[in-house]
């Protein structure tokens, strides 16, 4: 993956390992919420077998940034592999809803969130994911209270950006 400085500027390679055994936070990584026409939110569950967070509730798209990737680029894919979805084709439209540095806010990397609004059904990766639910941003935030539910670290704050972002 891209090592960057704190300008999230390219300044070397190292693999993901690494970054992740010395506790670093100066790589890239994508987030998404899918949200239908509801205004709901597609909520996952990880699946059991997987290395971090295994049975936790994680964003609906979310992935790293390869090396020599965009940001833009590891969404399409990461959505693509995720939940069969292709933000190039007329029935899904995306924005970027915020950047997000770890120098700036308590997020495990450097960090562009975006918000995928779909008139057709997710079709999520099995091997990633075990469930799913469609929920509330406000609710689902109210319920993630220590010791009741199970989340990947950066979802209660992916959450909260969510929900104060201005609406068009």
């Amino acid at each position: 993956m891209d090592v960057v400085d704190e300008q999230d500027r390219v300044i070397g390679q190292k693999p993901r390992s690494e970054l992740y055994a010395a506790g670093q936070k100066n790589f890239r990584v994508v987030n998404a919420f899918i949200e239908d026409s509801r205004g709901l939110i597609l909520i996952p569950r990880r699946s059991q077998e997987r290395k971090m967070f295994p049975g936790a509730l994680d964003t609906s798209v979310g992935g790293h940034v390869l090396a020599g990737e965009n940001y833009l680029d590891a969404l399409i894919r990461e959505t693509r592999e995720e939940c069969g979805l292709d933000l190039l084709g007329p029935d899904v439209n995306y924005r970027l809803v915020r950047k997000l540095s770890p120098y700036e806010s308590p997020v495990s990397a450097f960090m562009h969130f975006y918000l995928i609004r779909s008139w057709i059904e997710p079709q999520l990766c099995q091997r990633e994911f075990s469930s799913y639910e469609w929920a509330d941003a406000q609710a689902l935030l109210a319920r993630l209270q220590p010791g009741q539910e199970k989340w990947k670290d950066d979802l209660p704050i992916l959450l909260q950006v969510l929900i104060e972002r201005p609406t068009s």
